[in-house]
């Protein structure tokens, strides 16, 4: 997950190697609007091809695209929407999303040296935040666009976590950020009146 979310941490581990202190990851709840319950599954989901562009602050990032992409896929196939196209067929609507994870990583590597420097008793927080660009292309009509946001908090050290947010591992809160991210742009997807079906 090192290439999806660059912390601090890189350098903490970098500089206290086995003396490193801990580092928790916490998931905002706070950009999420919908849920598997709250979209309307189709008896019949609608074939589409999916494509993603993973970015790291702008910069397209191949190796987490791929990764991503597969927790993308699980979101459209559990939603009972979508059912991602497996073969080439020109004649399906399309699904492209855009996911770009936007960090200060000036900032983190400080923030990461400083509490490295006292073996974590002075702790700090690195946030990486997501924008989410989200669209739906049928075959005949107009396309609907989507931006959403989210979070993820890492605090390192000796510090209060953020009030509110559930510590997990950061594979978990990438998890429920992709999850977060797609259903969302569903449920809007829904309440447009887009999808004819």
């Amino acid at each position: 997950m090192k290439r999806i979310s660059i912390f601090g941490v890189i350098c903490l581990t970098l500089l206290m190697g086995a003396c490193a202190p801990r580092v928790t990851s916490y998931y905002d709840p706070s950009y999420q609007i919908a849920t598997y319950s709250s979209v309307k599954p189709l008896q019949n989901p609608i074939p589409a091809h999916v494509s993603l562009e993973f970015q790291t602050n702008g910069k397209r990032n191949q190796e987490a695209t791929q990764v991503v992409y597969e927790k993308i896929i699980r979101v459209l196939r559990a939603s009972r929407v979508f059912e991602p196209a497996k073969d080439s067929n020109s004649n399906l609507p399309r699904l492209e999303f855009i996911m770009n994870d936007i960090f200060d990583k000036s900032a983190a590597y400080a923030k990461g040296f400083g509490t490295g420097m006292t073996f974590g008793a002075v702790g700090s927080t690195v946030v990486d935040k997501y924008e989410f660009s989200a669209k739906y292309i049928p075959v005949n009509g107009s396309p609907f666009i989507s931006h959403g946001k989210d979070a993820i908090h890492t605090v390192i050290g000796n510090k209060q976590p953020p009030m509110g947010m559930t510590a997990m591992p950061l594979g978990s809160a990438v998890d429920k950020v992709v999850e977060d991210l797609v259903l969302n742009f569903i449920s809007k997807l829904q309440k447009s009146g887009v999808l004819k079906r």
